[in-house]
């Protein structure tokens, strides 16, 4: 494992179930900006509110509500109706408008000649379910952006639960899609993934059934997630695994067998060397999956 670990270039750490860190390399200590990896504890507001029942969301729609998606027709069917399930507005949504994604999603846009939309920006349907949140909380999506406002301080405090992070302590930064980011170690982002795997229940119950209710939405529905052949969908089609990118070379994962939590940063972005450290973690801990290796190697 030592010549393997001297071939990657990235930051890594590891924990077990106690939240002890059993494996770590380059700068794995440091405070980072969790990005998008946070997208799953941002969506569960909606599970707590009973969002998902009142509003009858299938797997799909909850599952893109927590997703970085590439604006494949597919998940563009999704937001859409999402939409119109739930009676947001496209316009209301803040952000930019953009074209999509994915390589193969952008030229048949491009050949269609239609305008750029705010659903095909990656974040929009963890936008959706933000404001979907936020109205029910204050009877408006204004403001559903803002650090102060009750959806966002709200997430704030899940954040801190499934770190194990006190929320006083935990930075806050614009990210690029205008809602808050959560800066906080490596170490307890990892641990958050951990508690989002853990099958006892060390949360408060409601809380600990919409994890699983959600866990549930993404293995039915992994190219929801981000995309087909990209690395989140990749990981989490593979039974207790859940995985998330974010922006800055990050990847966060939970193993649902014997329950860890990763995380995983290349200041390069590069996702080859990110995919080949998770495959060396993943057999490290004896997770054999030769398939799921395969797949790893091959980005």
């Amino acid at each position: 494992m030592t010549k393997e670990v001297k071939k990657l270039v990235g930051n890594m750490v590891a924990v077990d179930l106690s939240s002890r860190i059993i494996f770590c390399m380059g700068n794995w200590n440091k405070k980072i900006a969790a990005r998008a990896t946070a997208k799953l504890i941002q969506v569960l507001p909606v599970y707590l509110l009973g969002l998902d029942k009142k509003y009858g969301l299938d797997s799909a729609e909850l599952t893109i509500m927590s997703s970085s998606h590439l604006a494949q027709e597919q998940q563009v069917r999704v937001l859409e109706r999402l939409l119109k399930k739930t009676g947001i507005r496209e316009e209301e949504i803040r952000l930019n408008t953009a074209a999509p994604a994915g390589k193969i999603a952008c030229e048949l846009w491009r050949k269609k000649h239609i305008p750029k939309r705010k659903l095909y920006h990656p974040c929009a349907g963890n936008h959706i379910g933000i404001m979907l949140a936020q109205r029910e909380l204050t009877g408006r999506t204004v403001r559903y952006e803002i650090q102060d406002s009750p959806v966002q301080q709200w997430i704030l405090e899940l954040m801190s639960v499934f770190s194990e992070y006190p929320k006083g302590s935990i930075g806050l930064t614009p990210d690029g899609c205008g809602i808050p980011s959560f800066i906080l170690p490596m170490k307890n982002l990892a641990v958050m993934y951990k508690n989002m795997m853990y099958e006892g229940n060390v949360l408060l119950p409601a809380v600990h059934k919409s994890i699983i209710q959600h866990k549930g939405a993404i293995w039915k529905n992994p190219c929801m997630l981000e995309g087909d052949g990209c690395l989140s969908t990749v990981v989490s089609s593979h039974k207790n695994l859940i995985a998330k990118t974010g922006a800055g070379g990050l990847l966060a994962a939970g193993v649902g067998k014997d329950t860890y939590g990763v995380l995983i940063q290349s200041d390069q972005g590069n996702w080859s060397t990110i995919a080949s450290m998770l495959d060396l973690f993943l057999r490290h801990i004896g997770y054999m999956d030769g398939e799921l290796s395969r797949e790893l190697r091959q980005f």
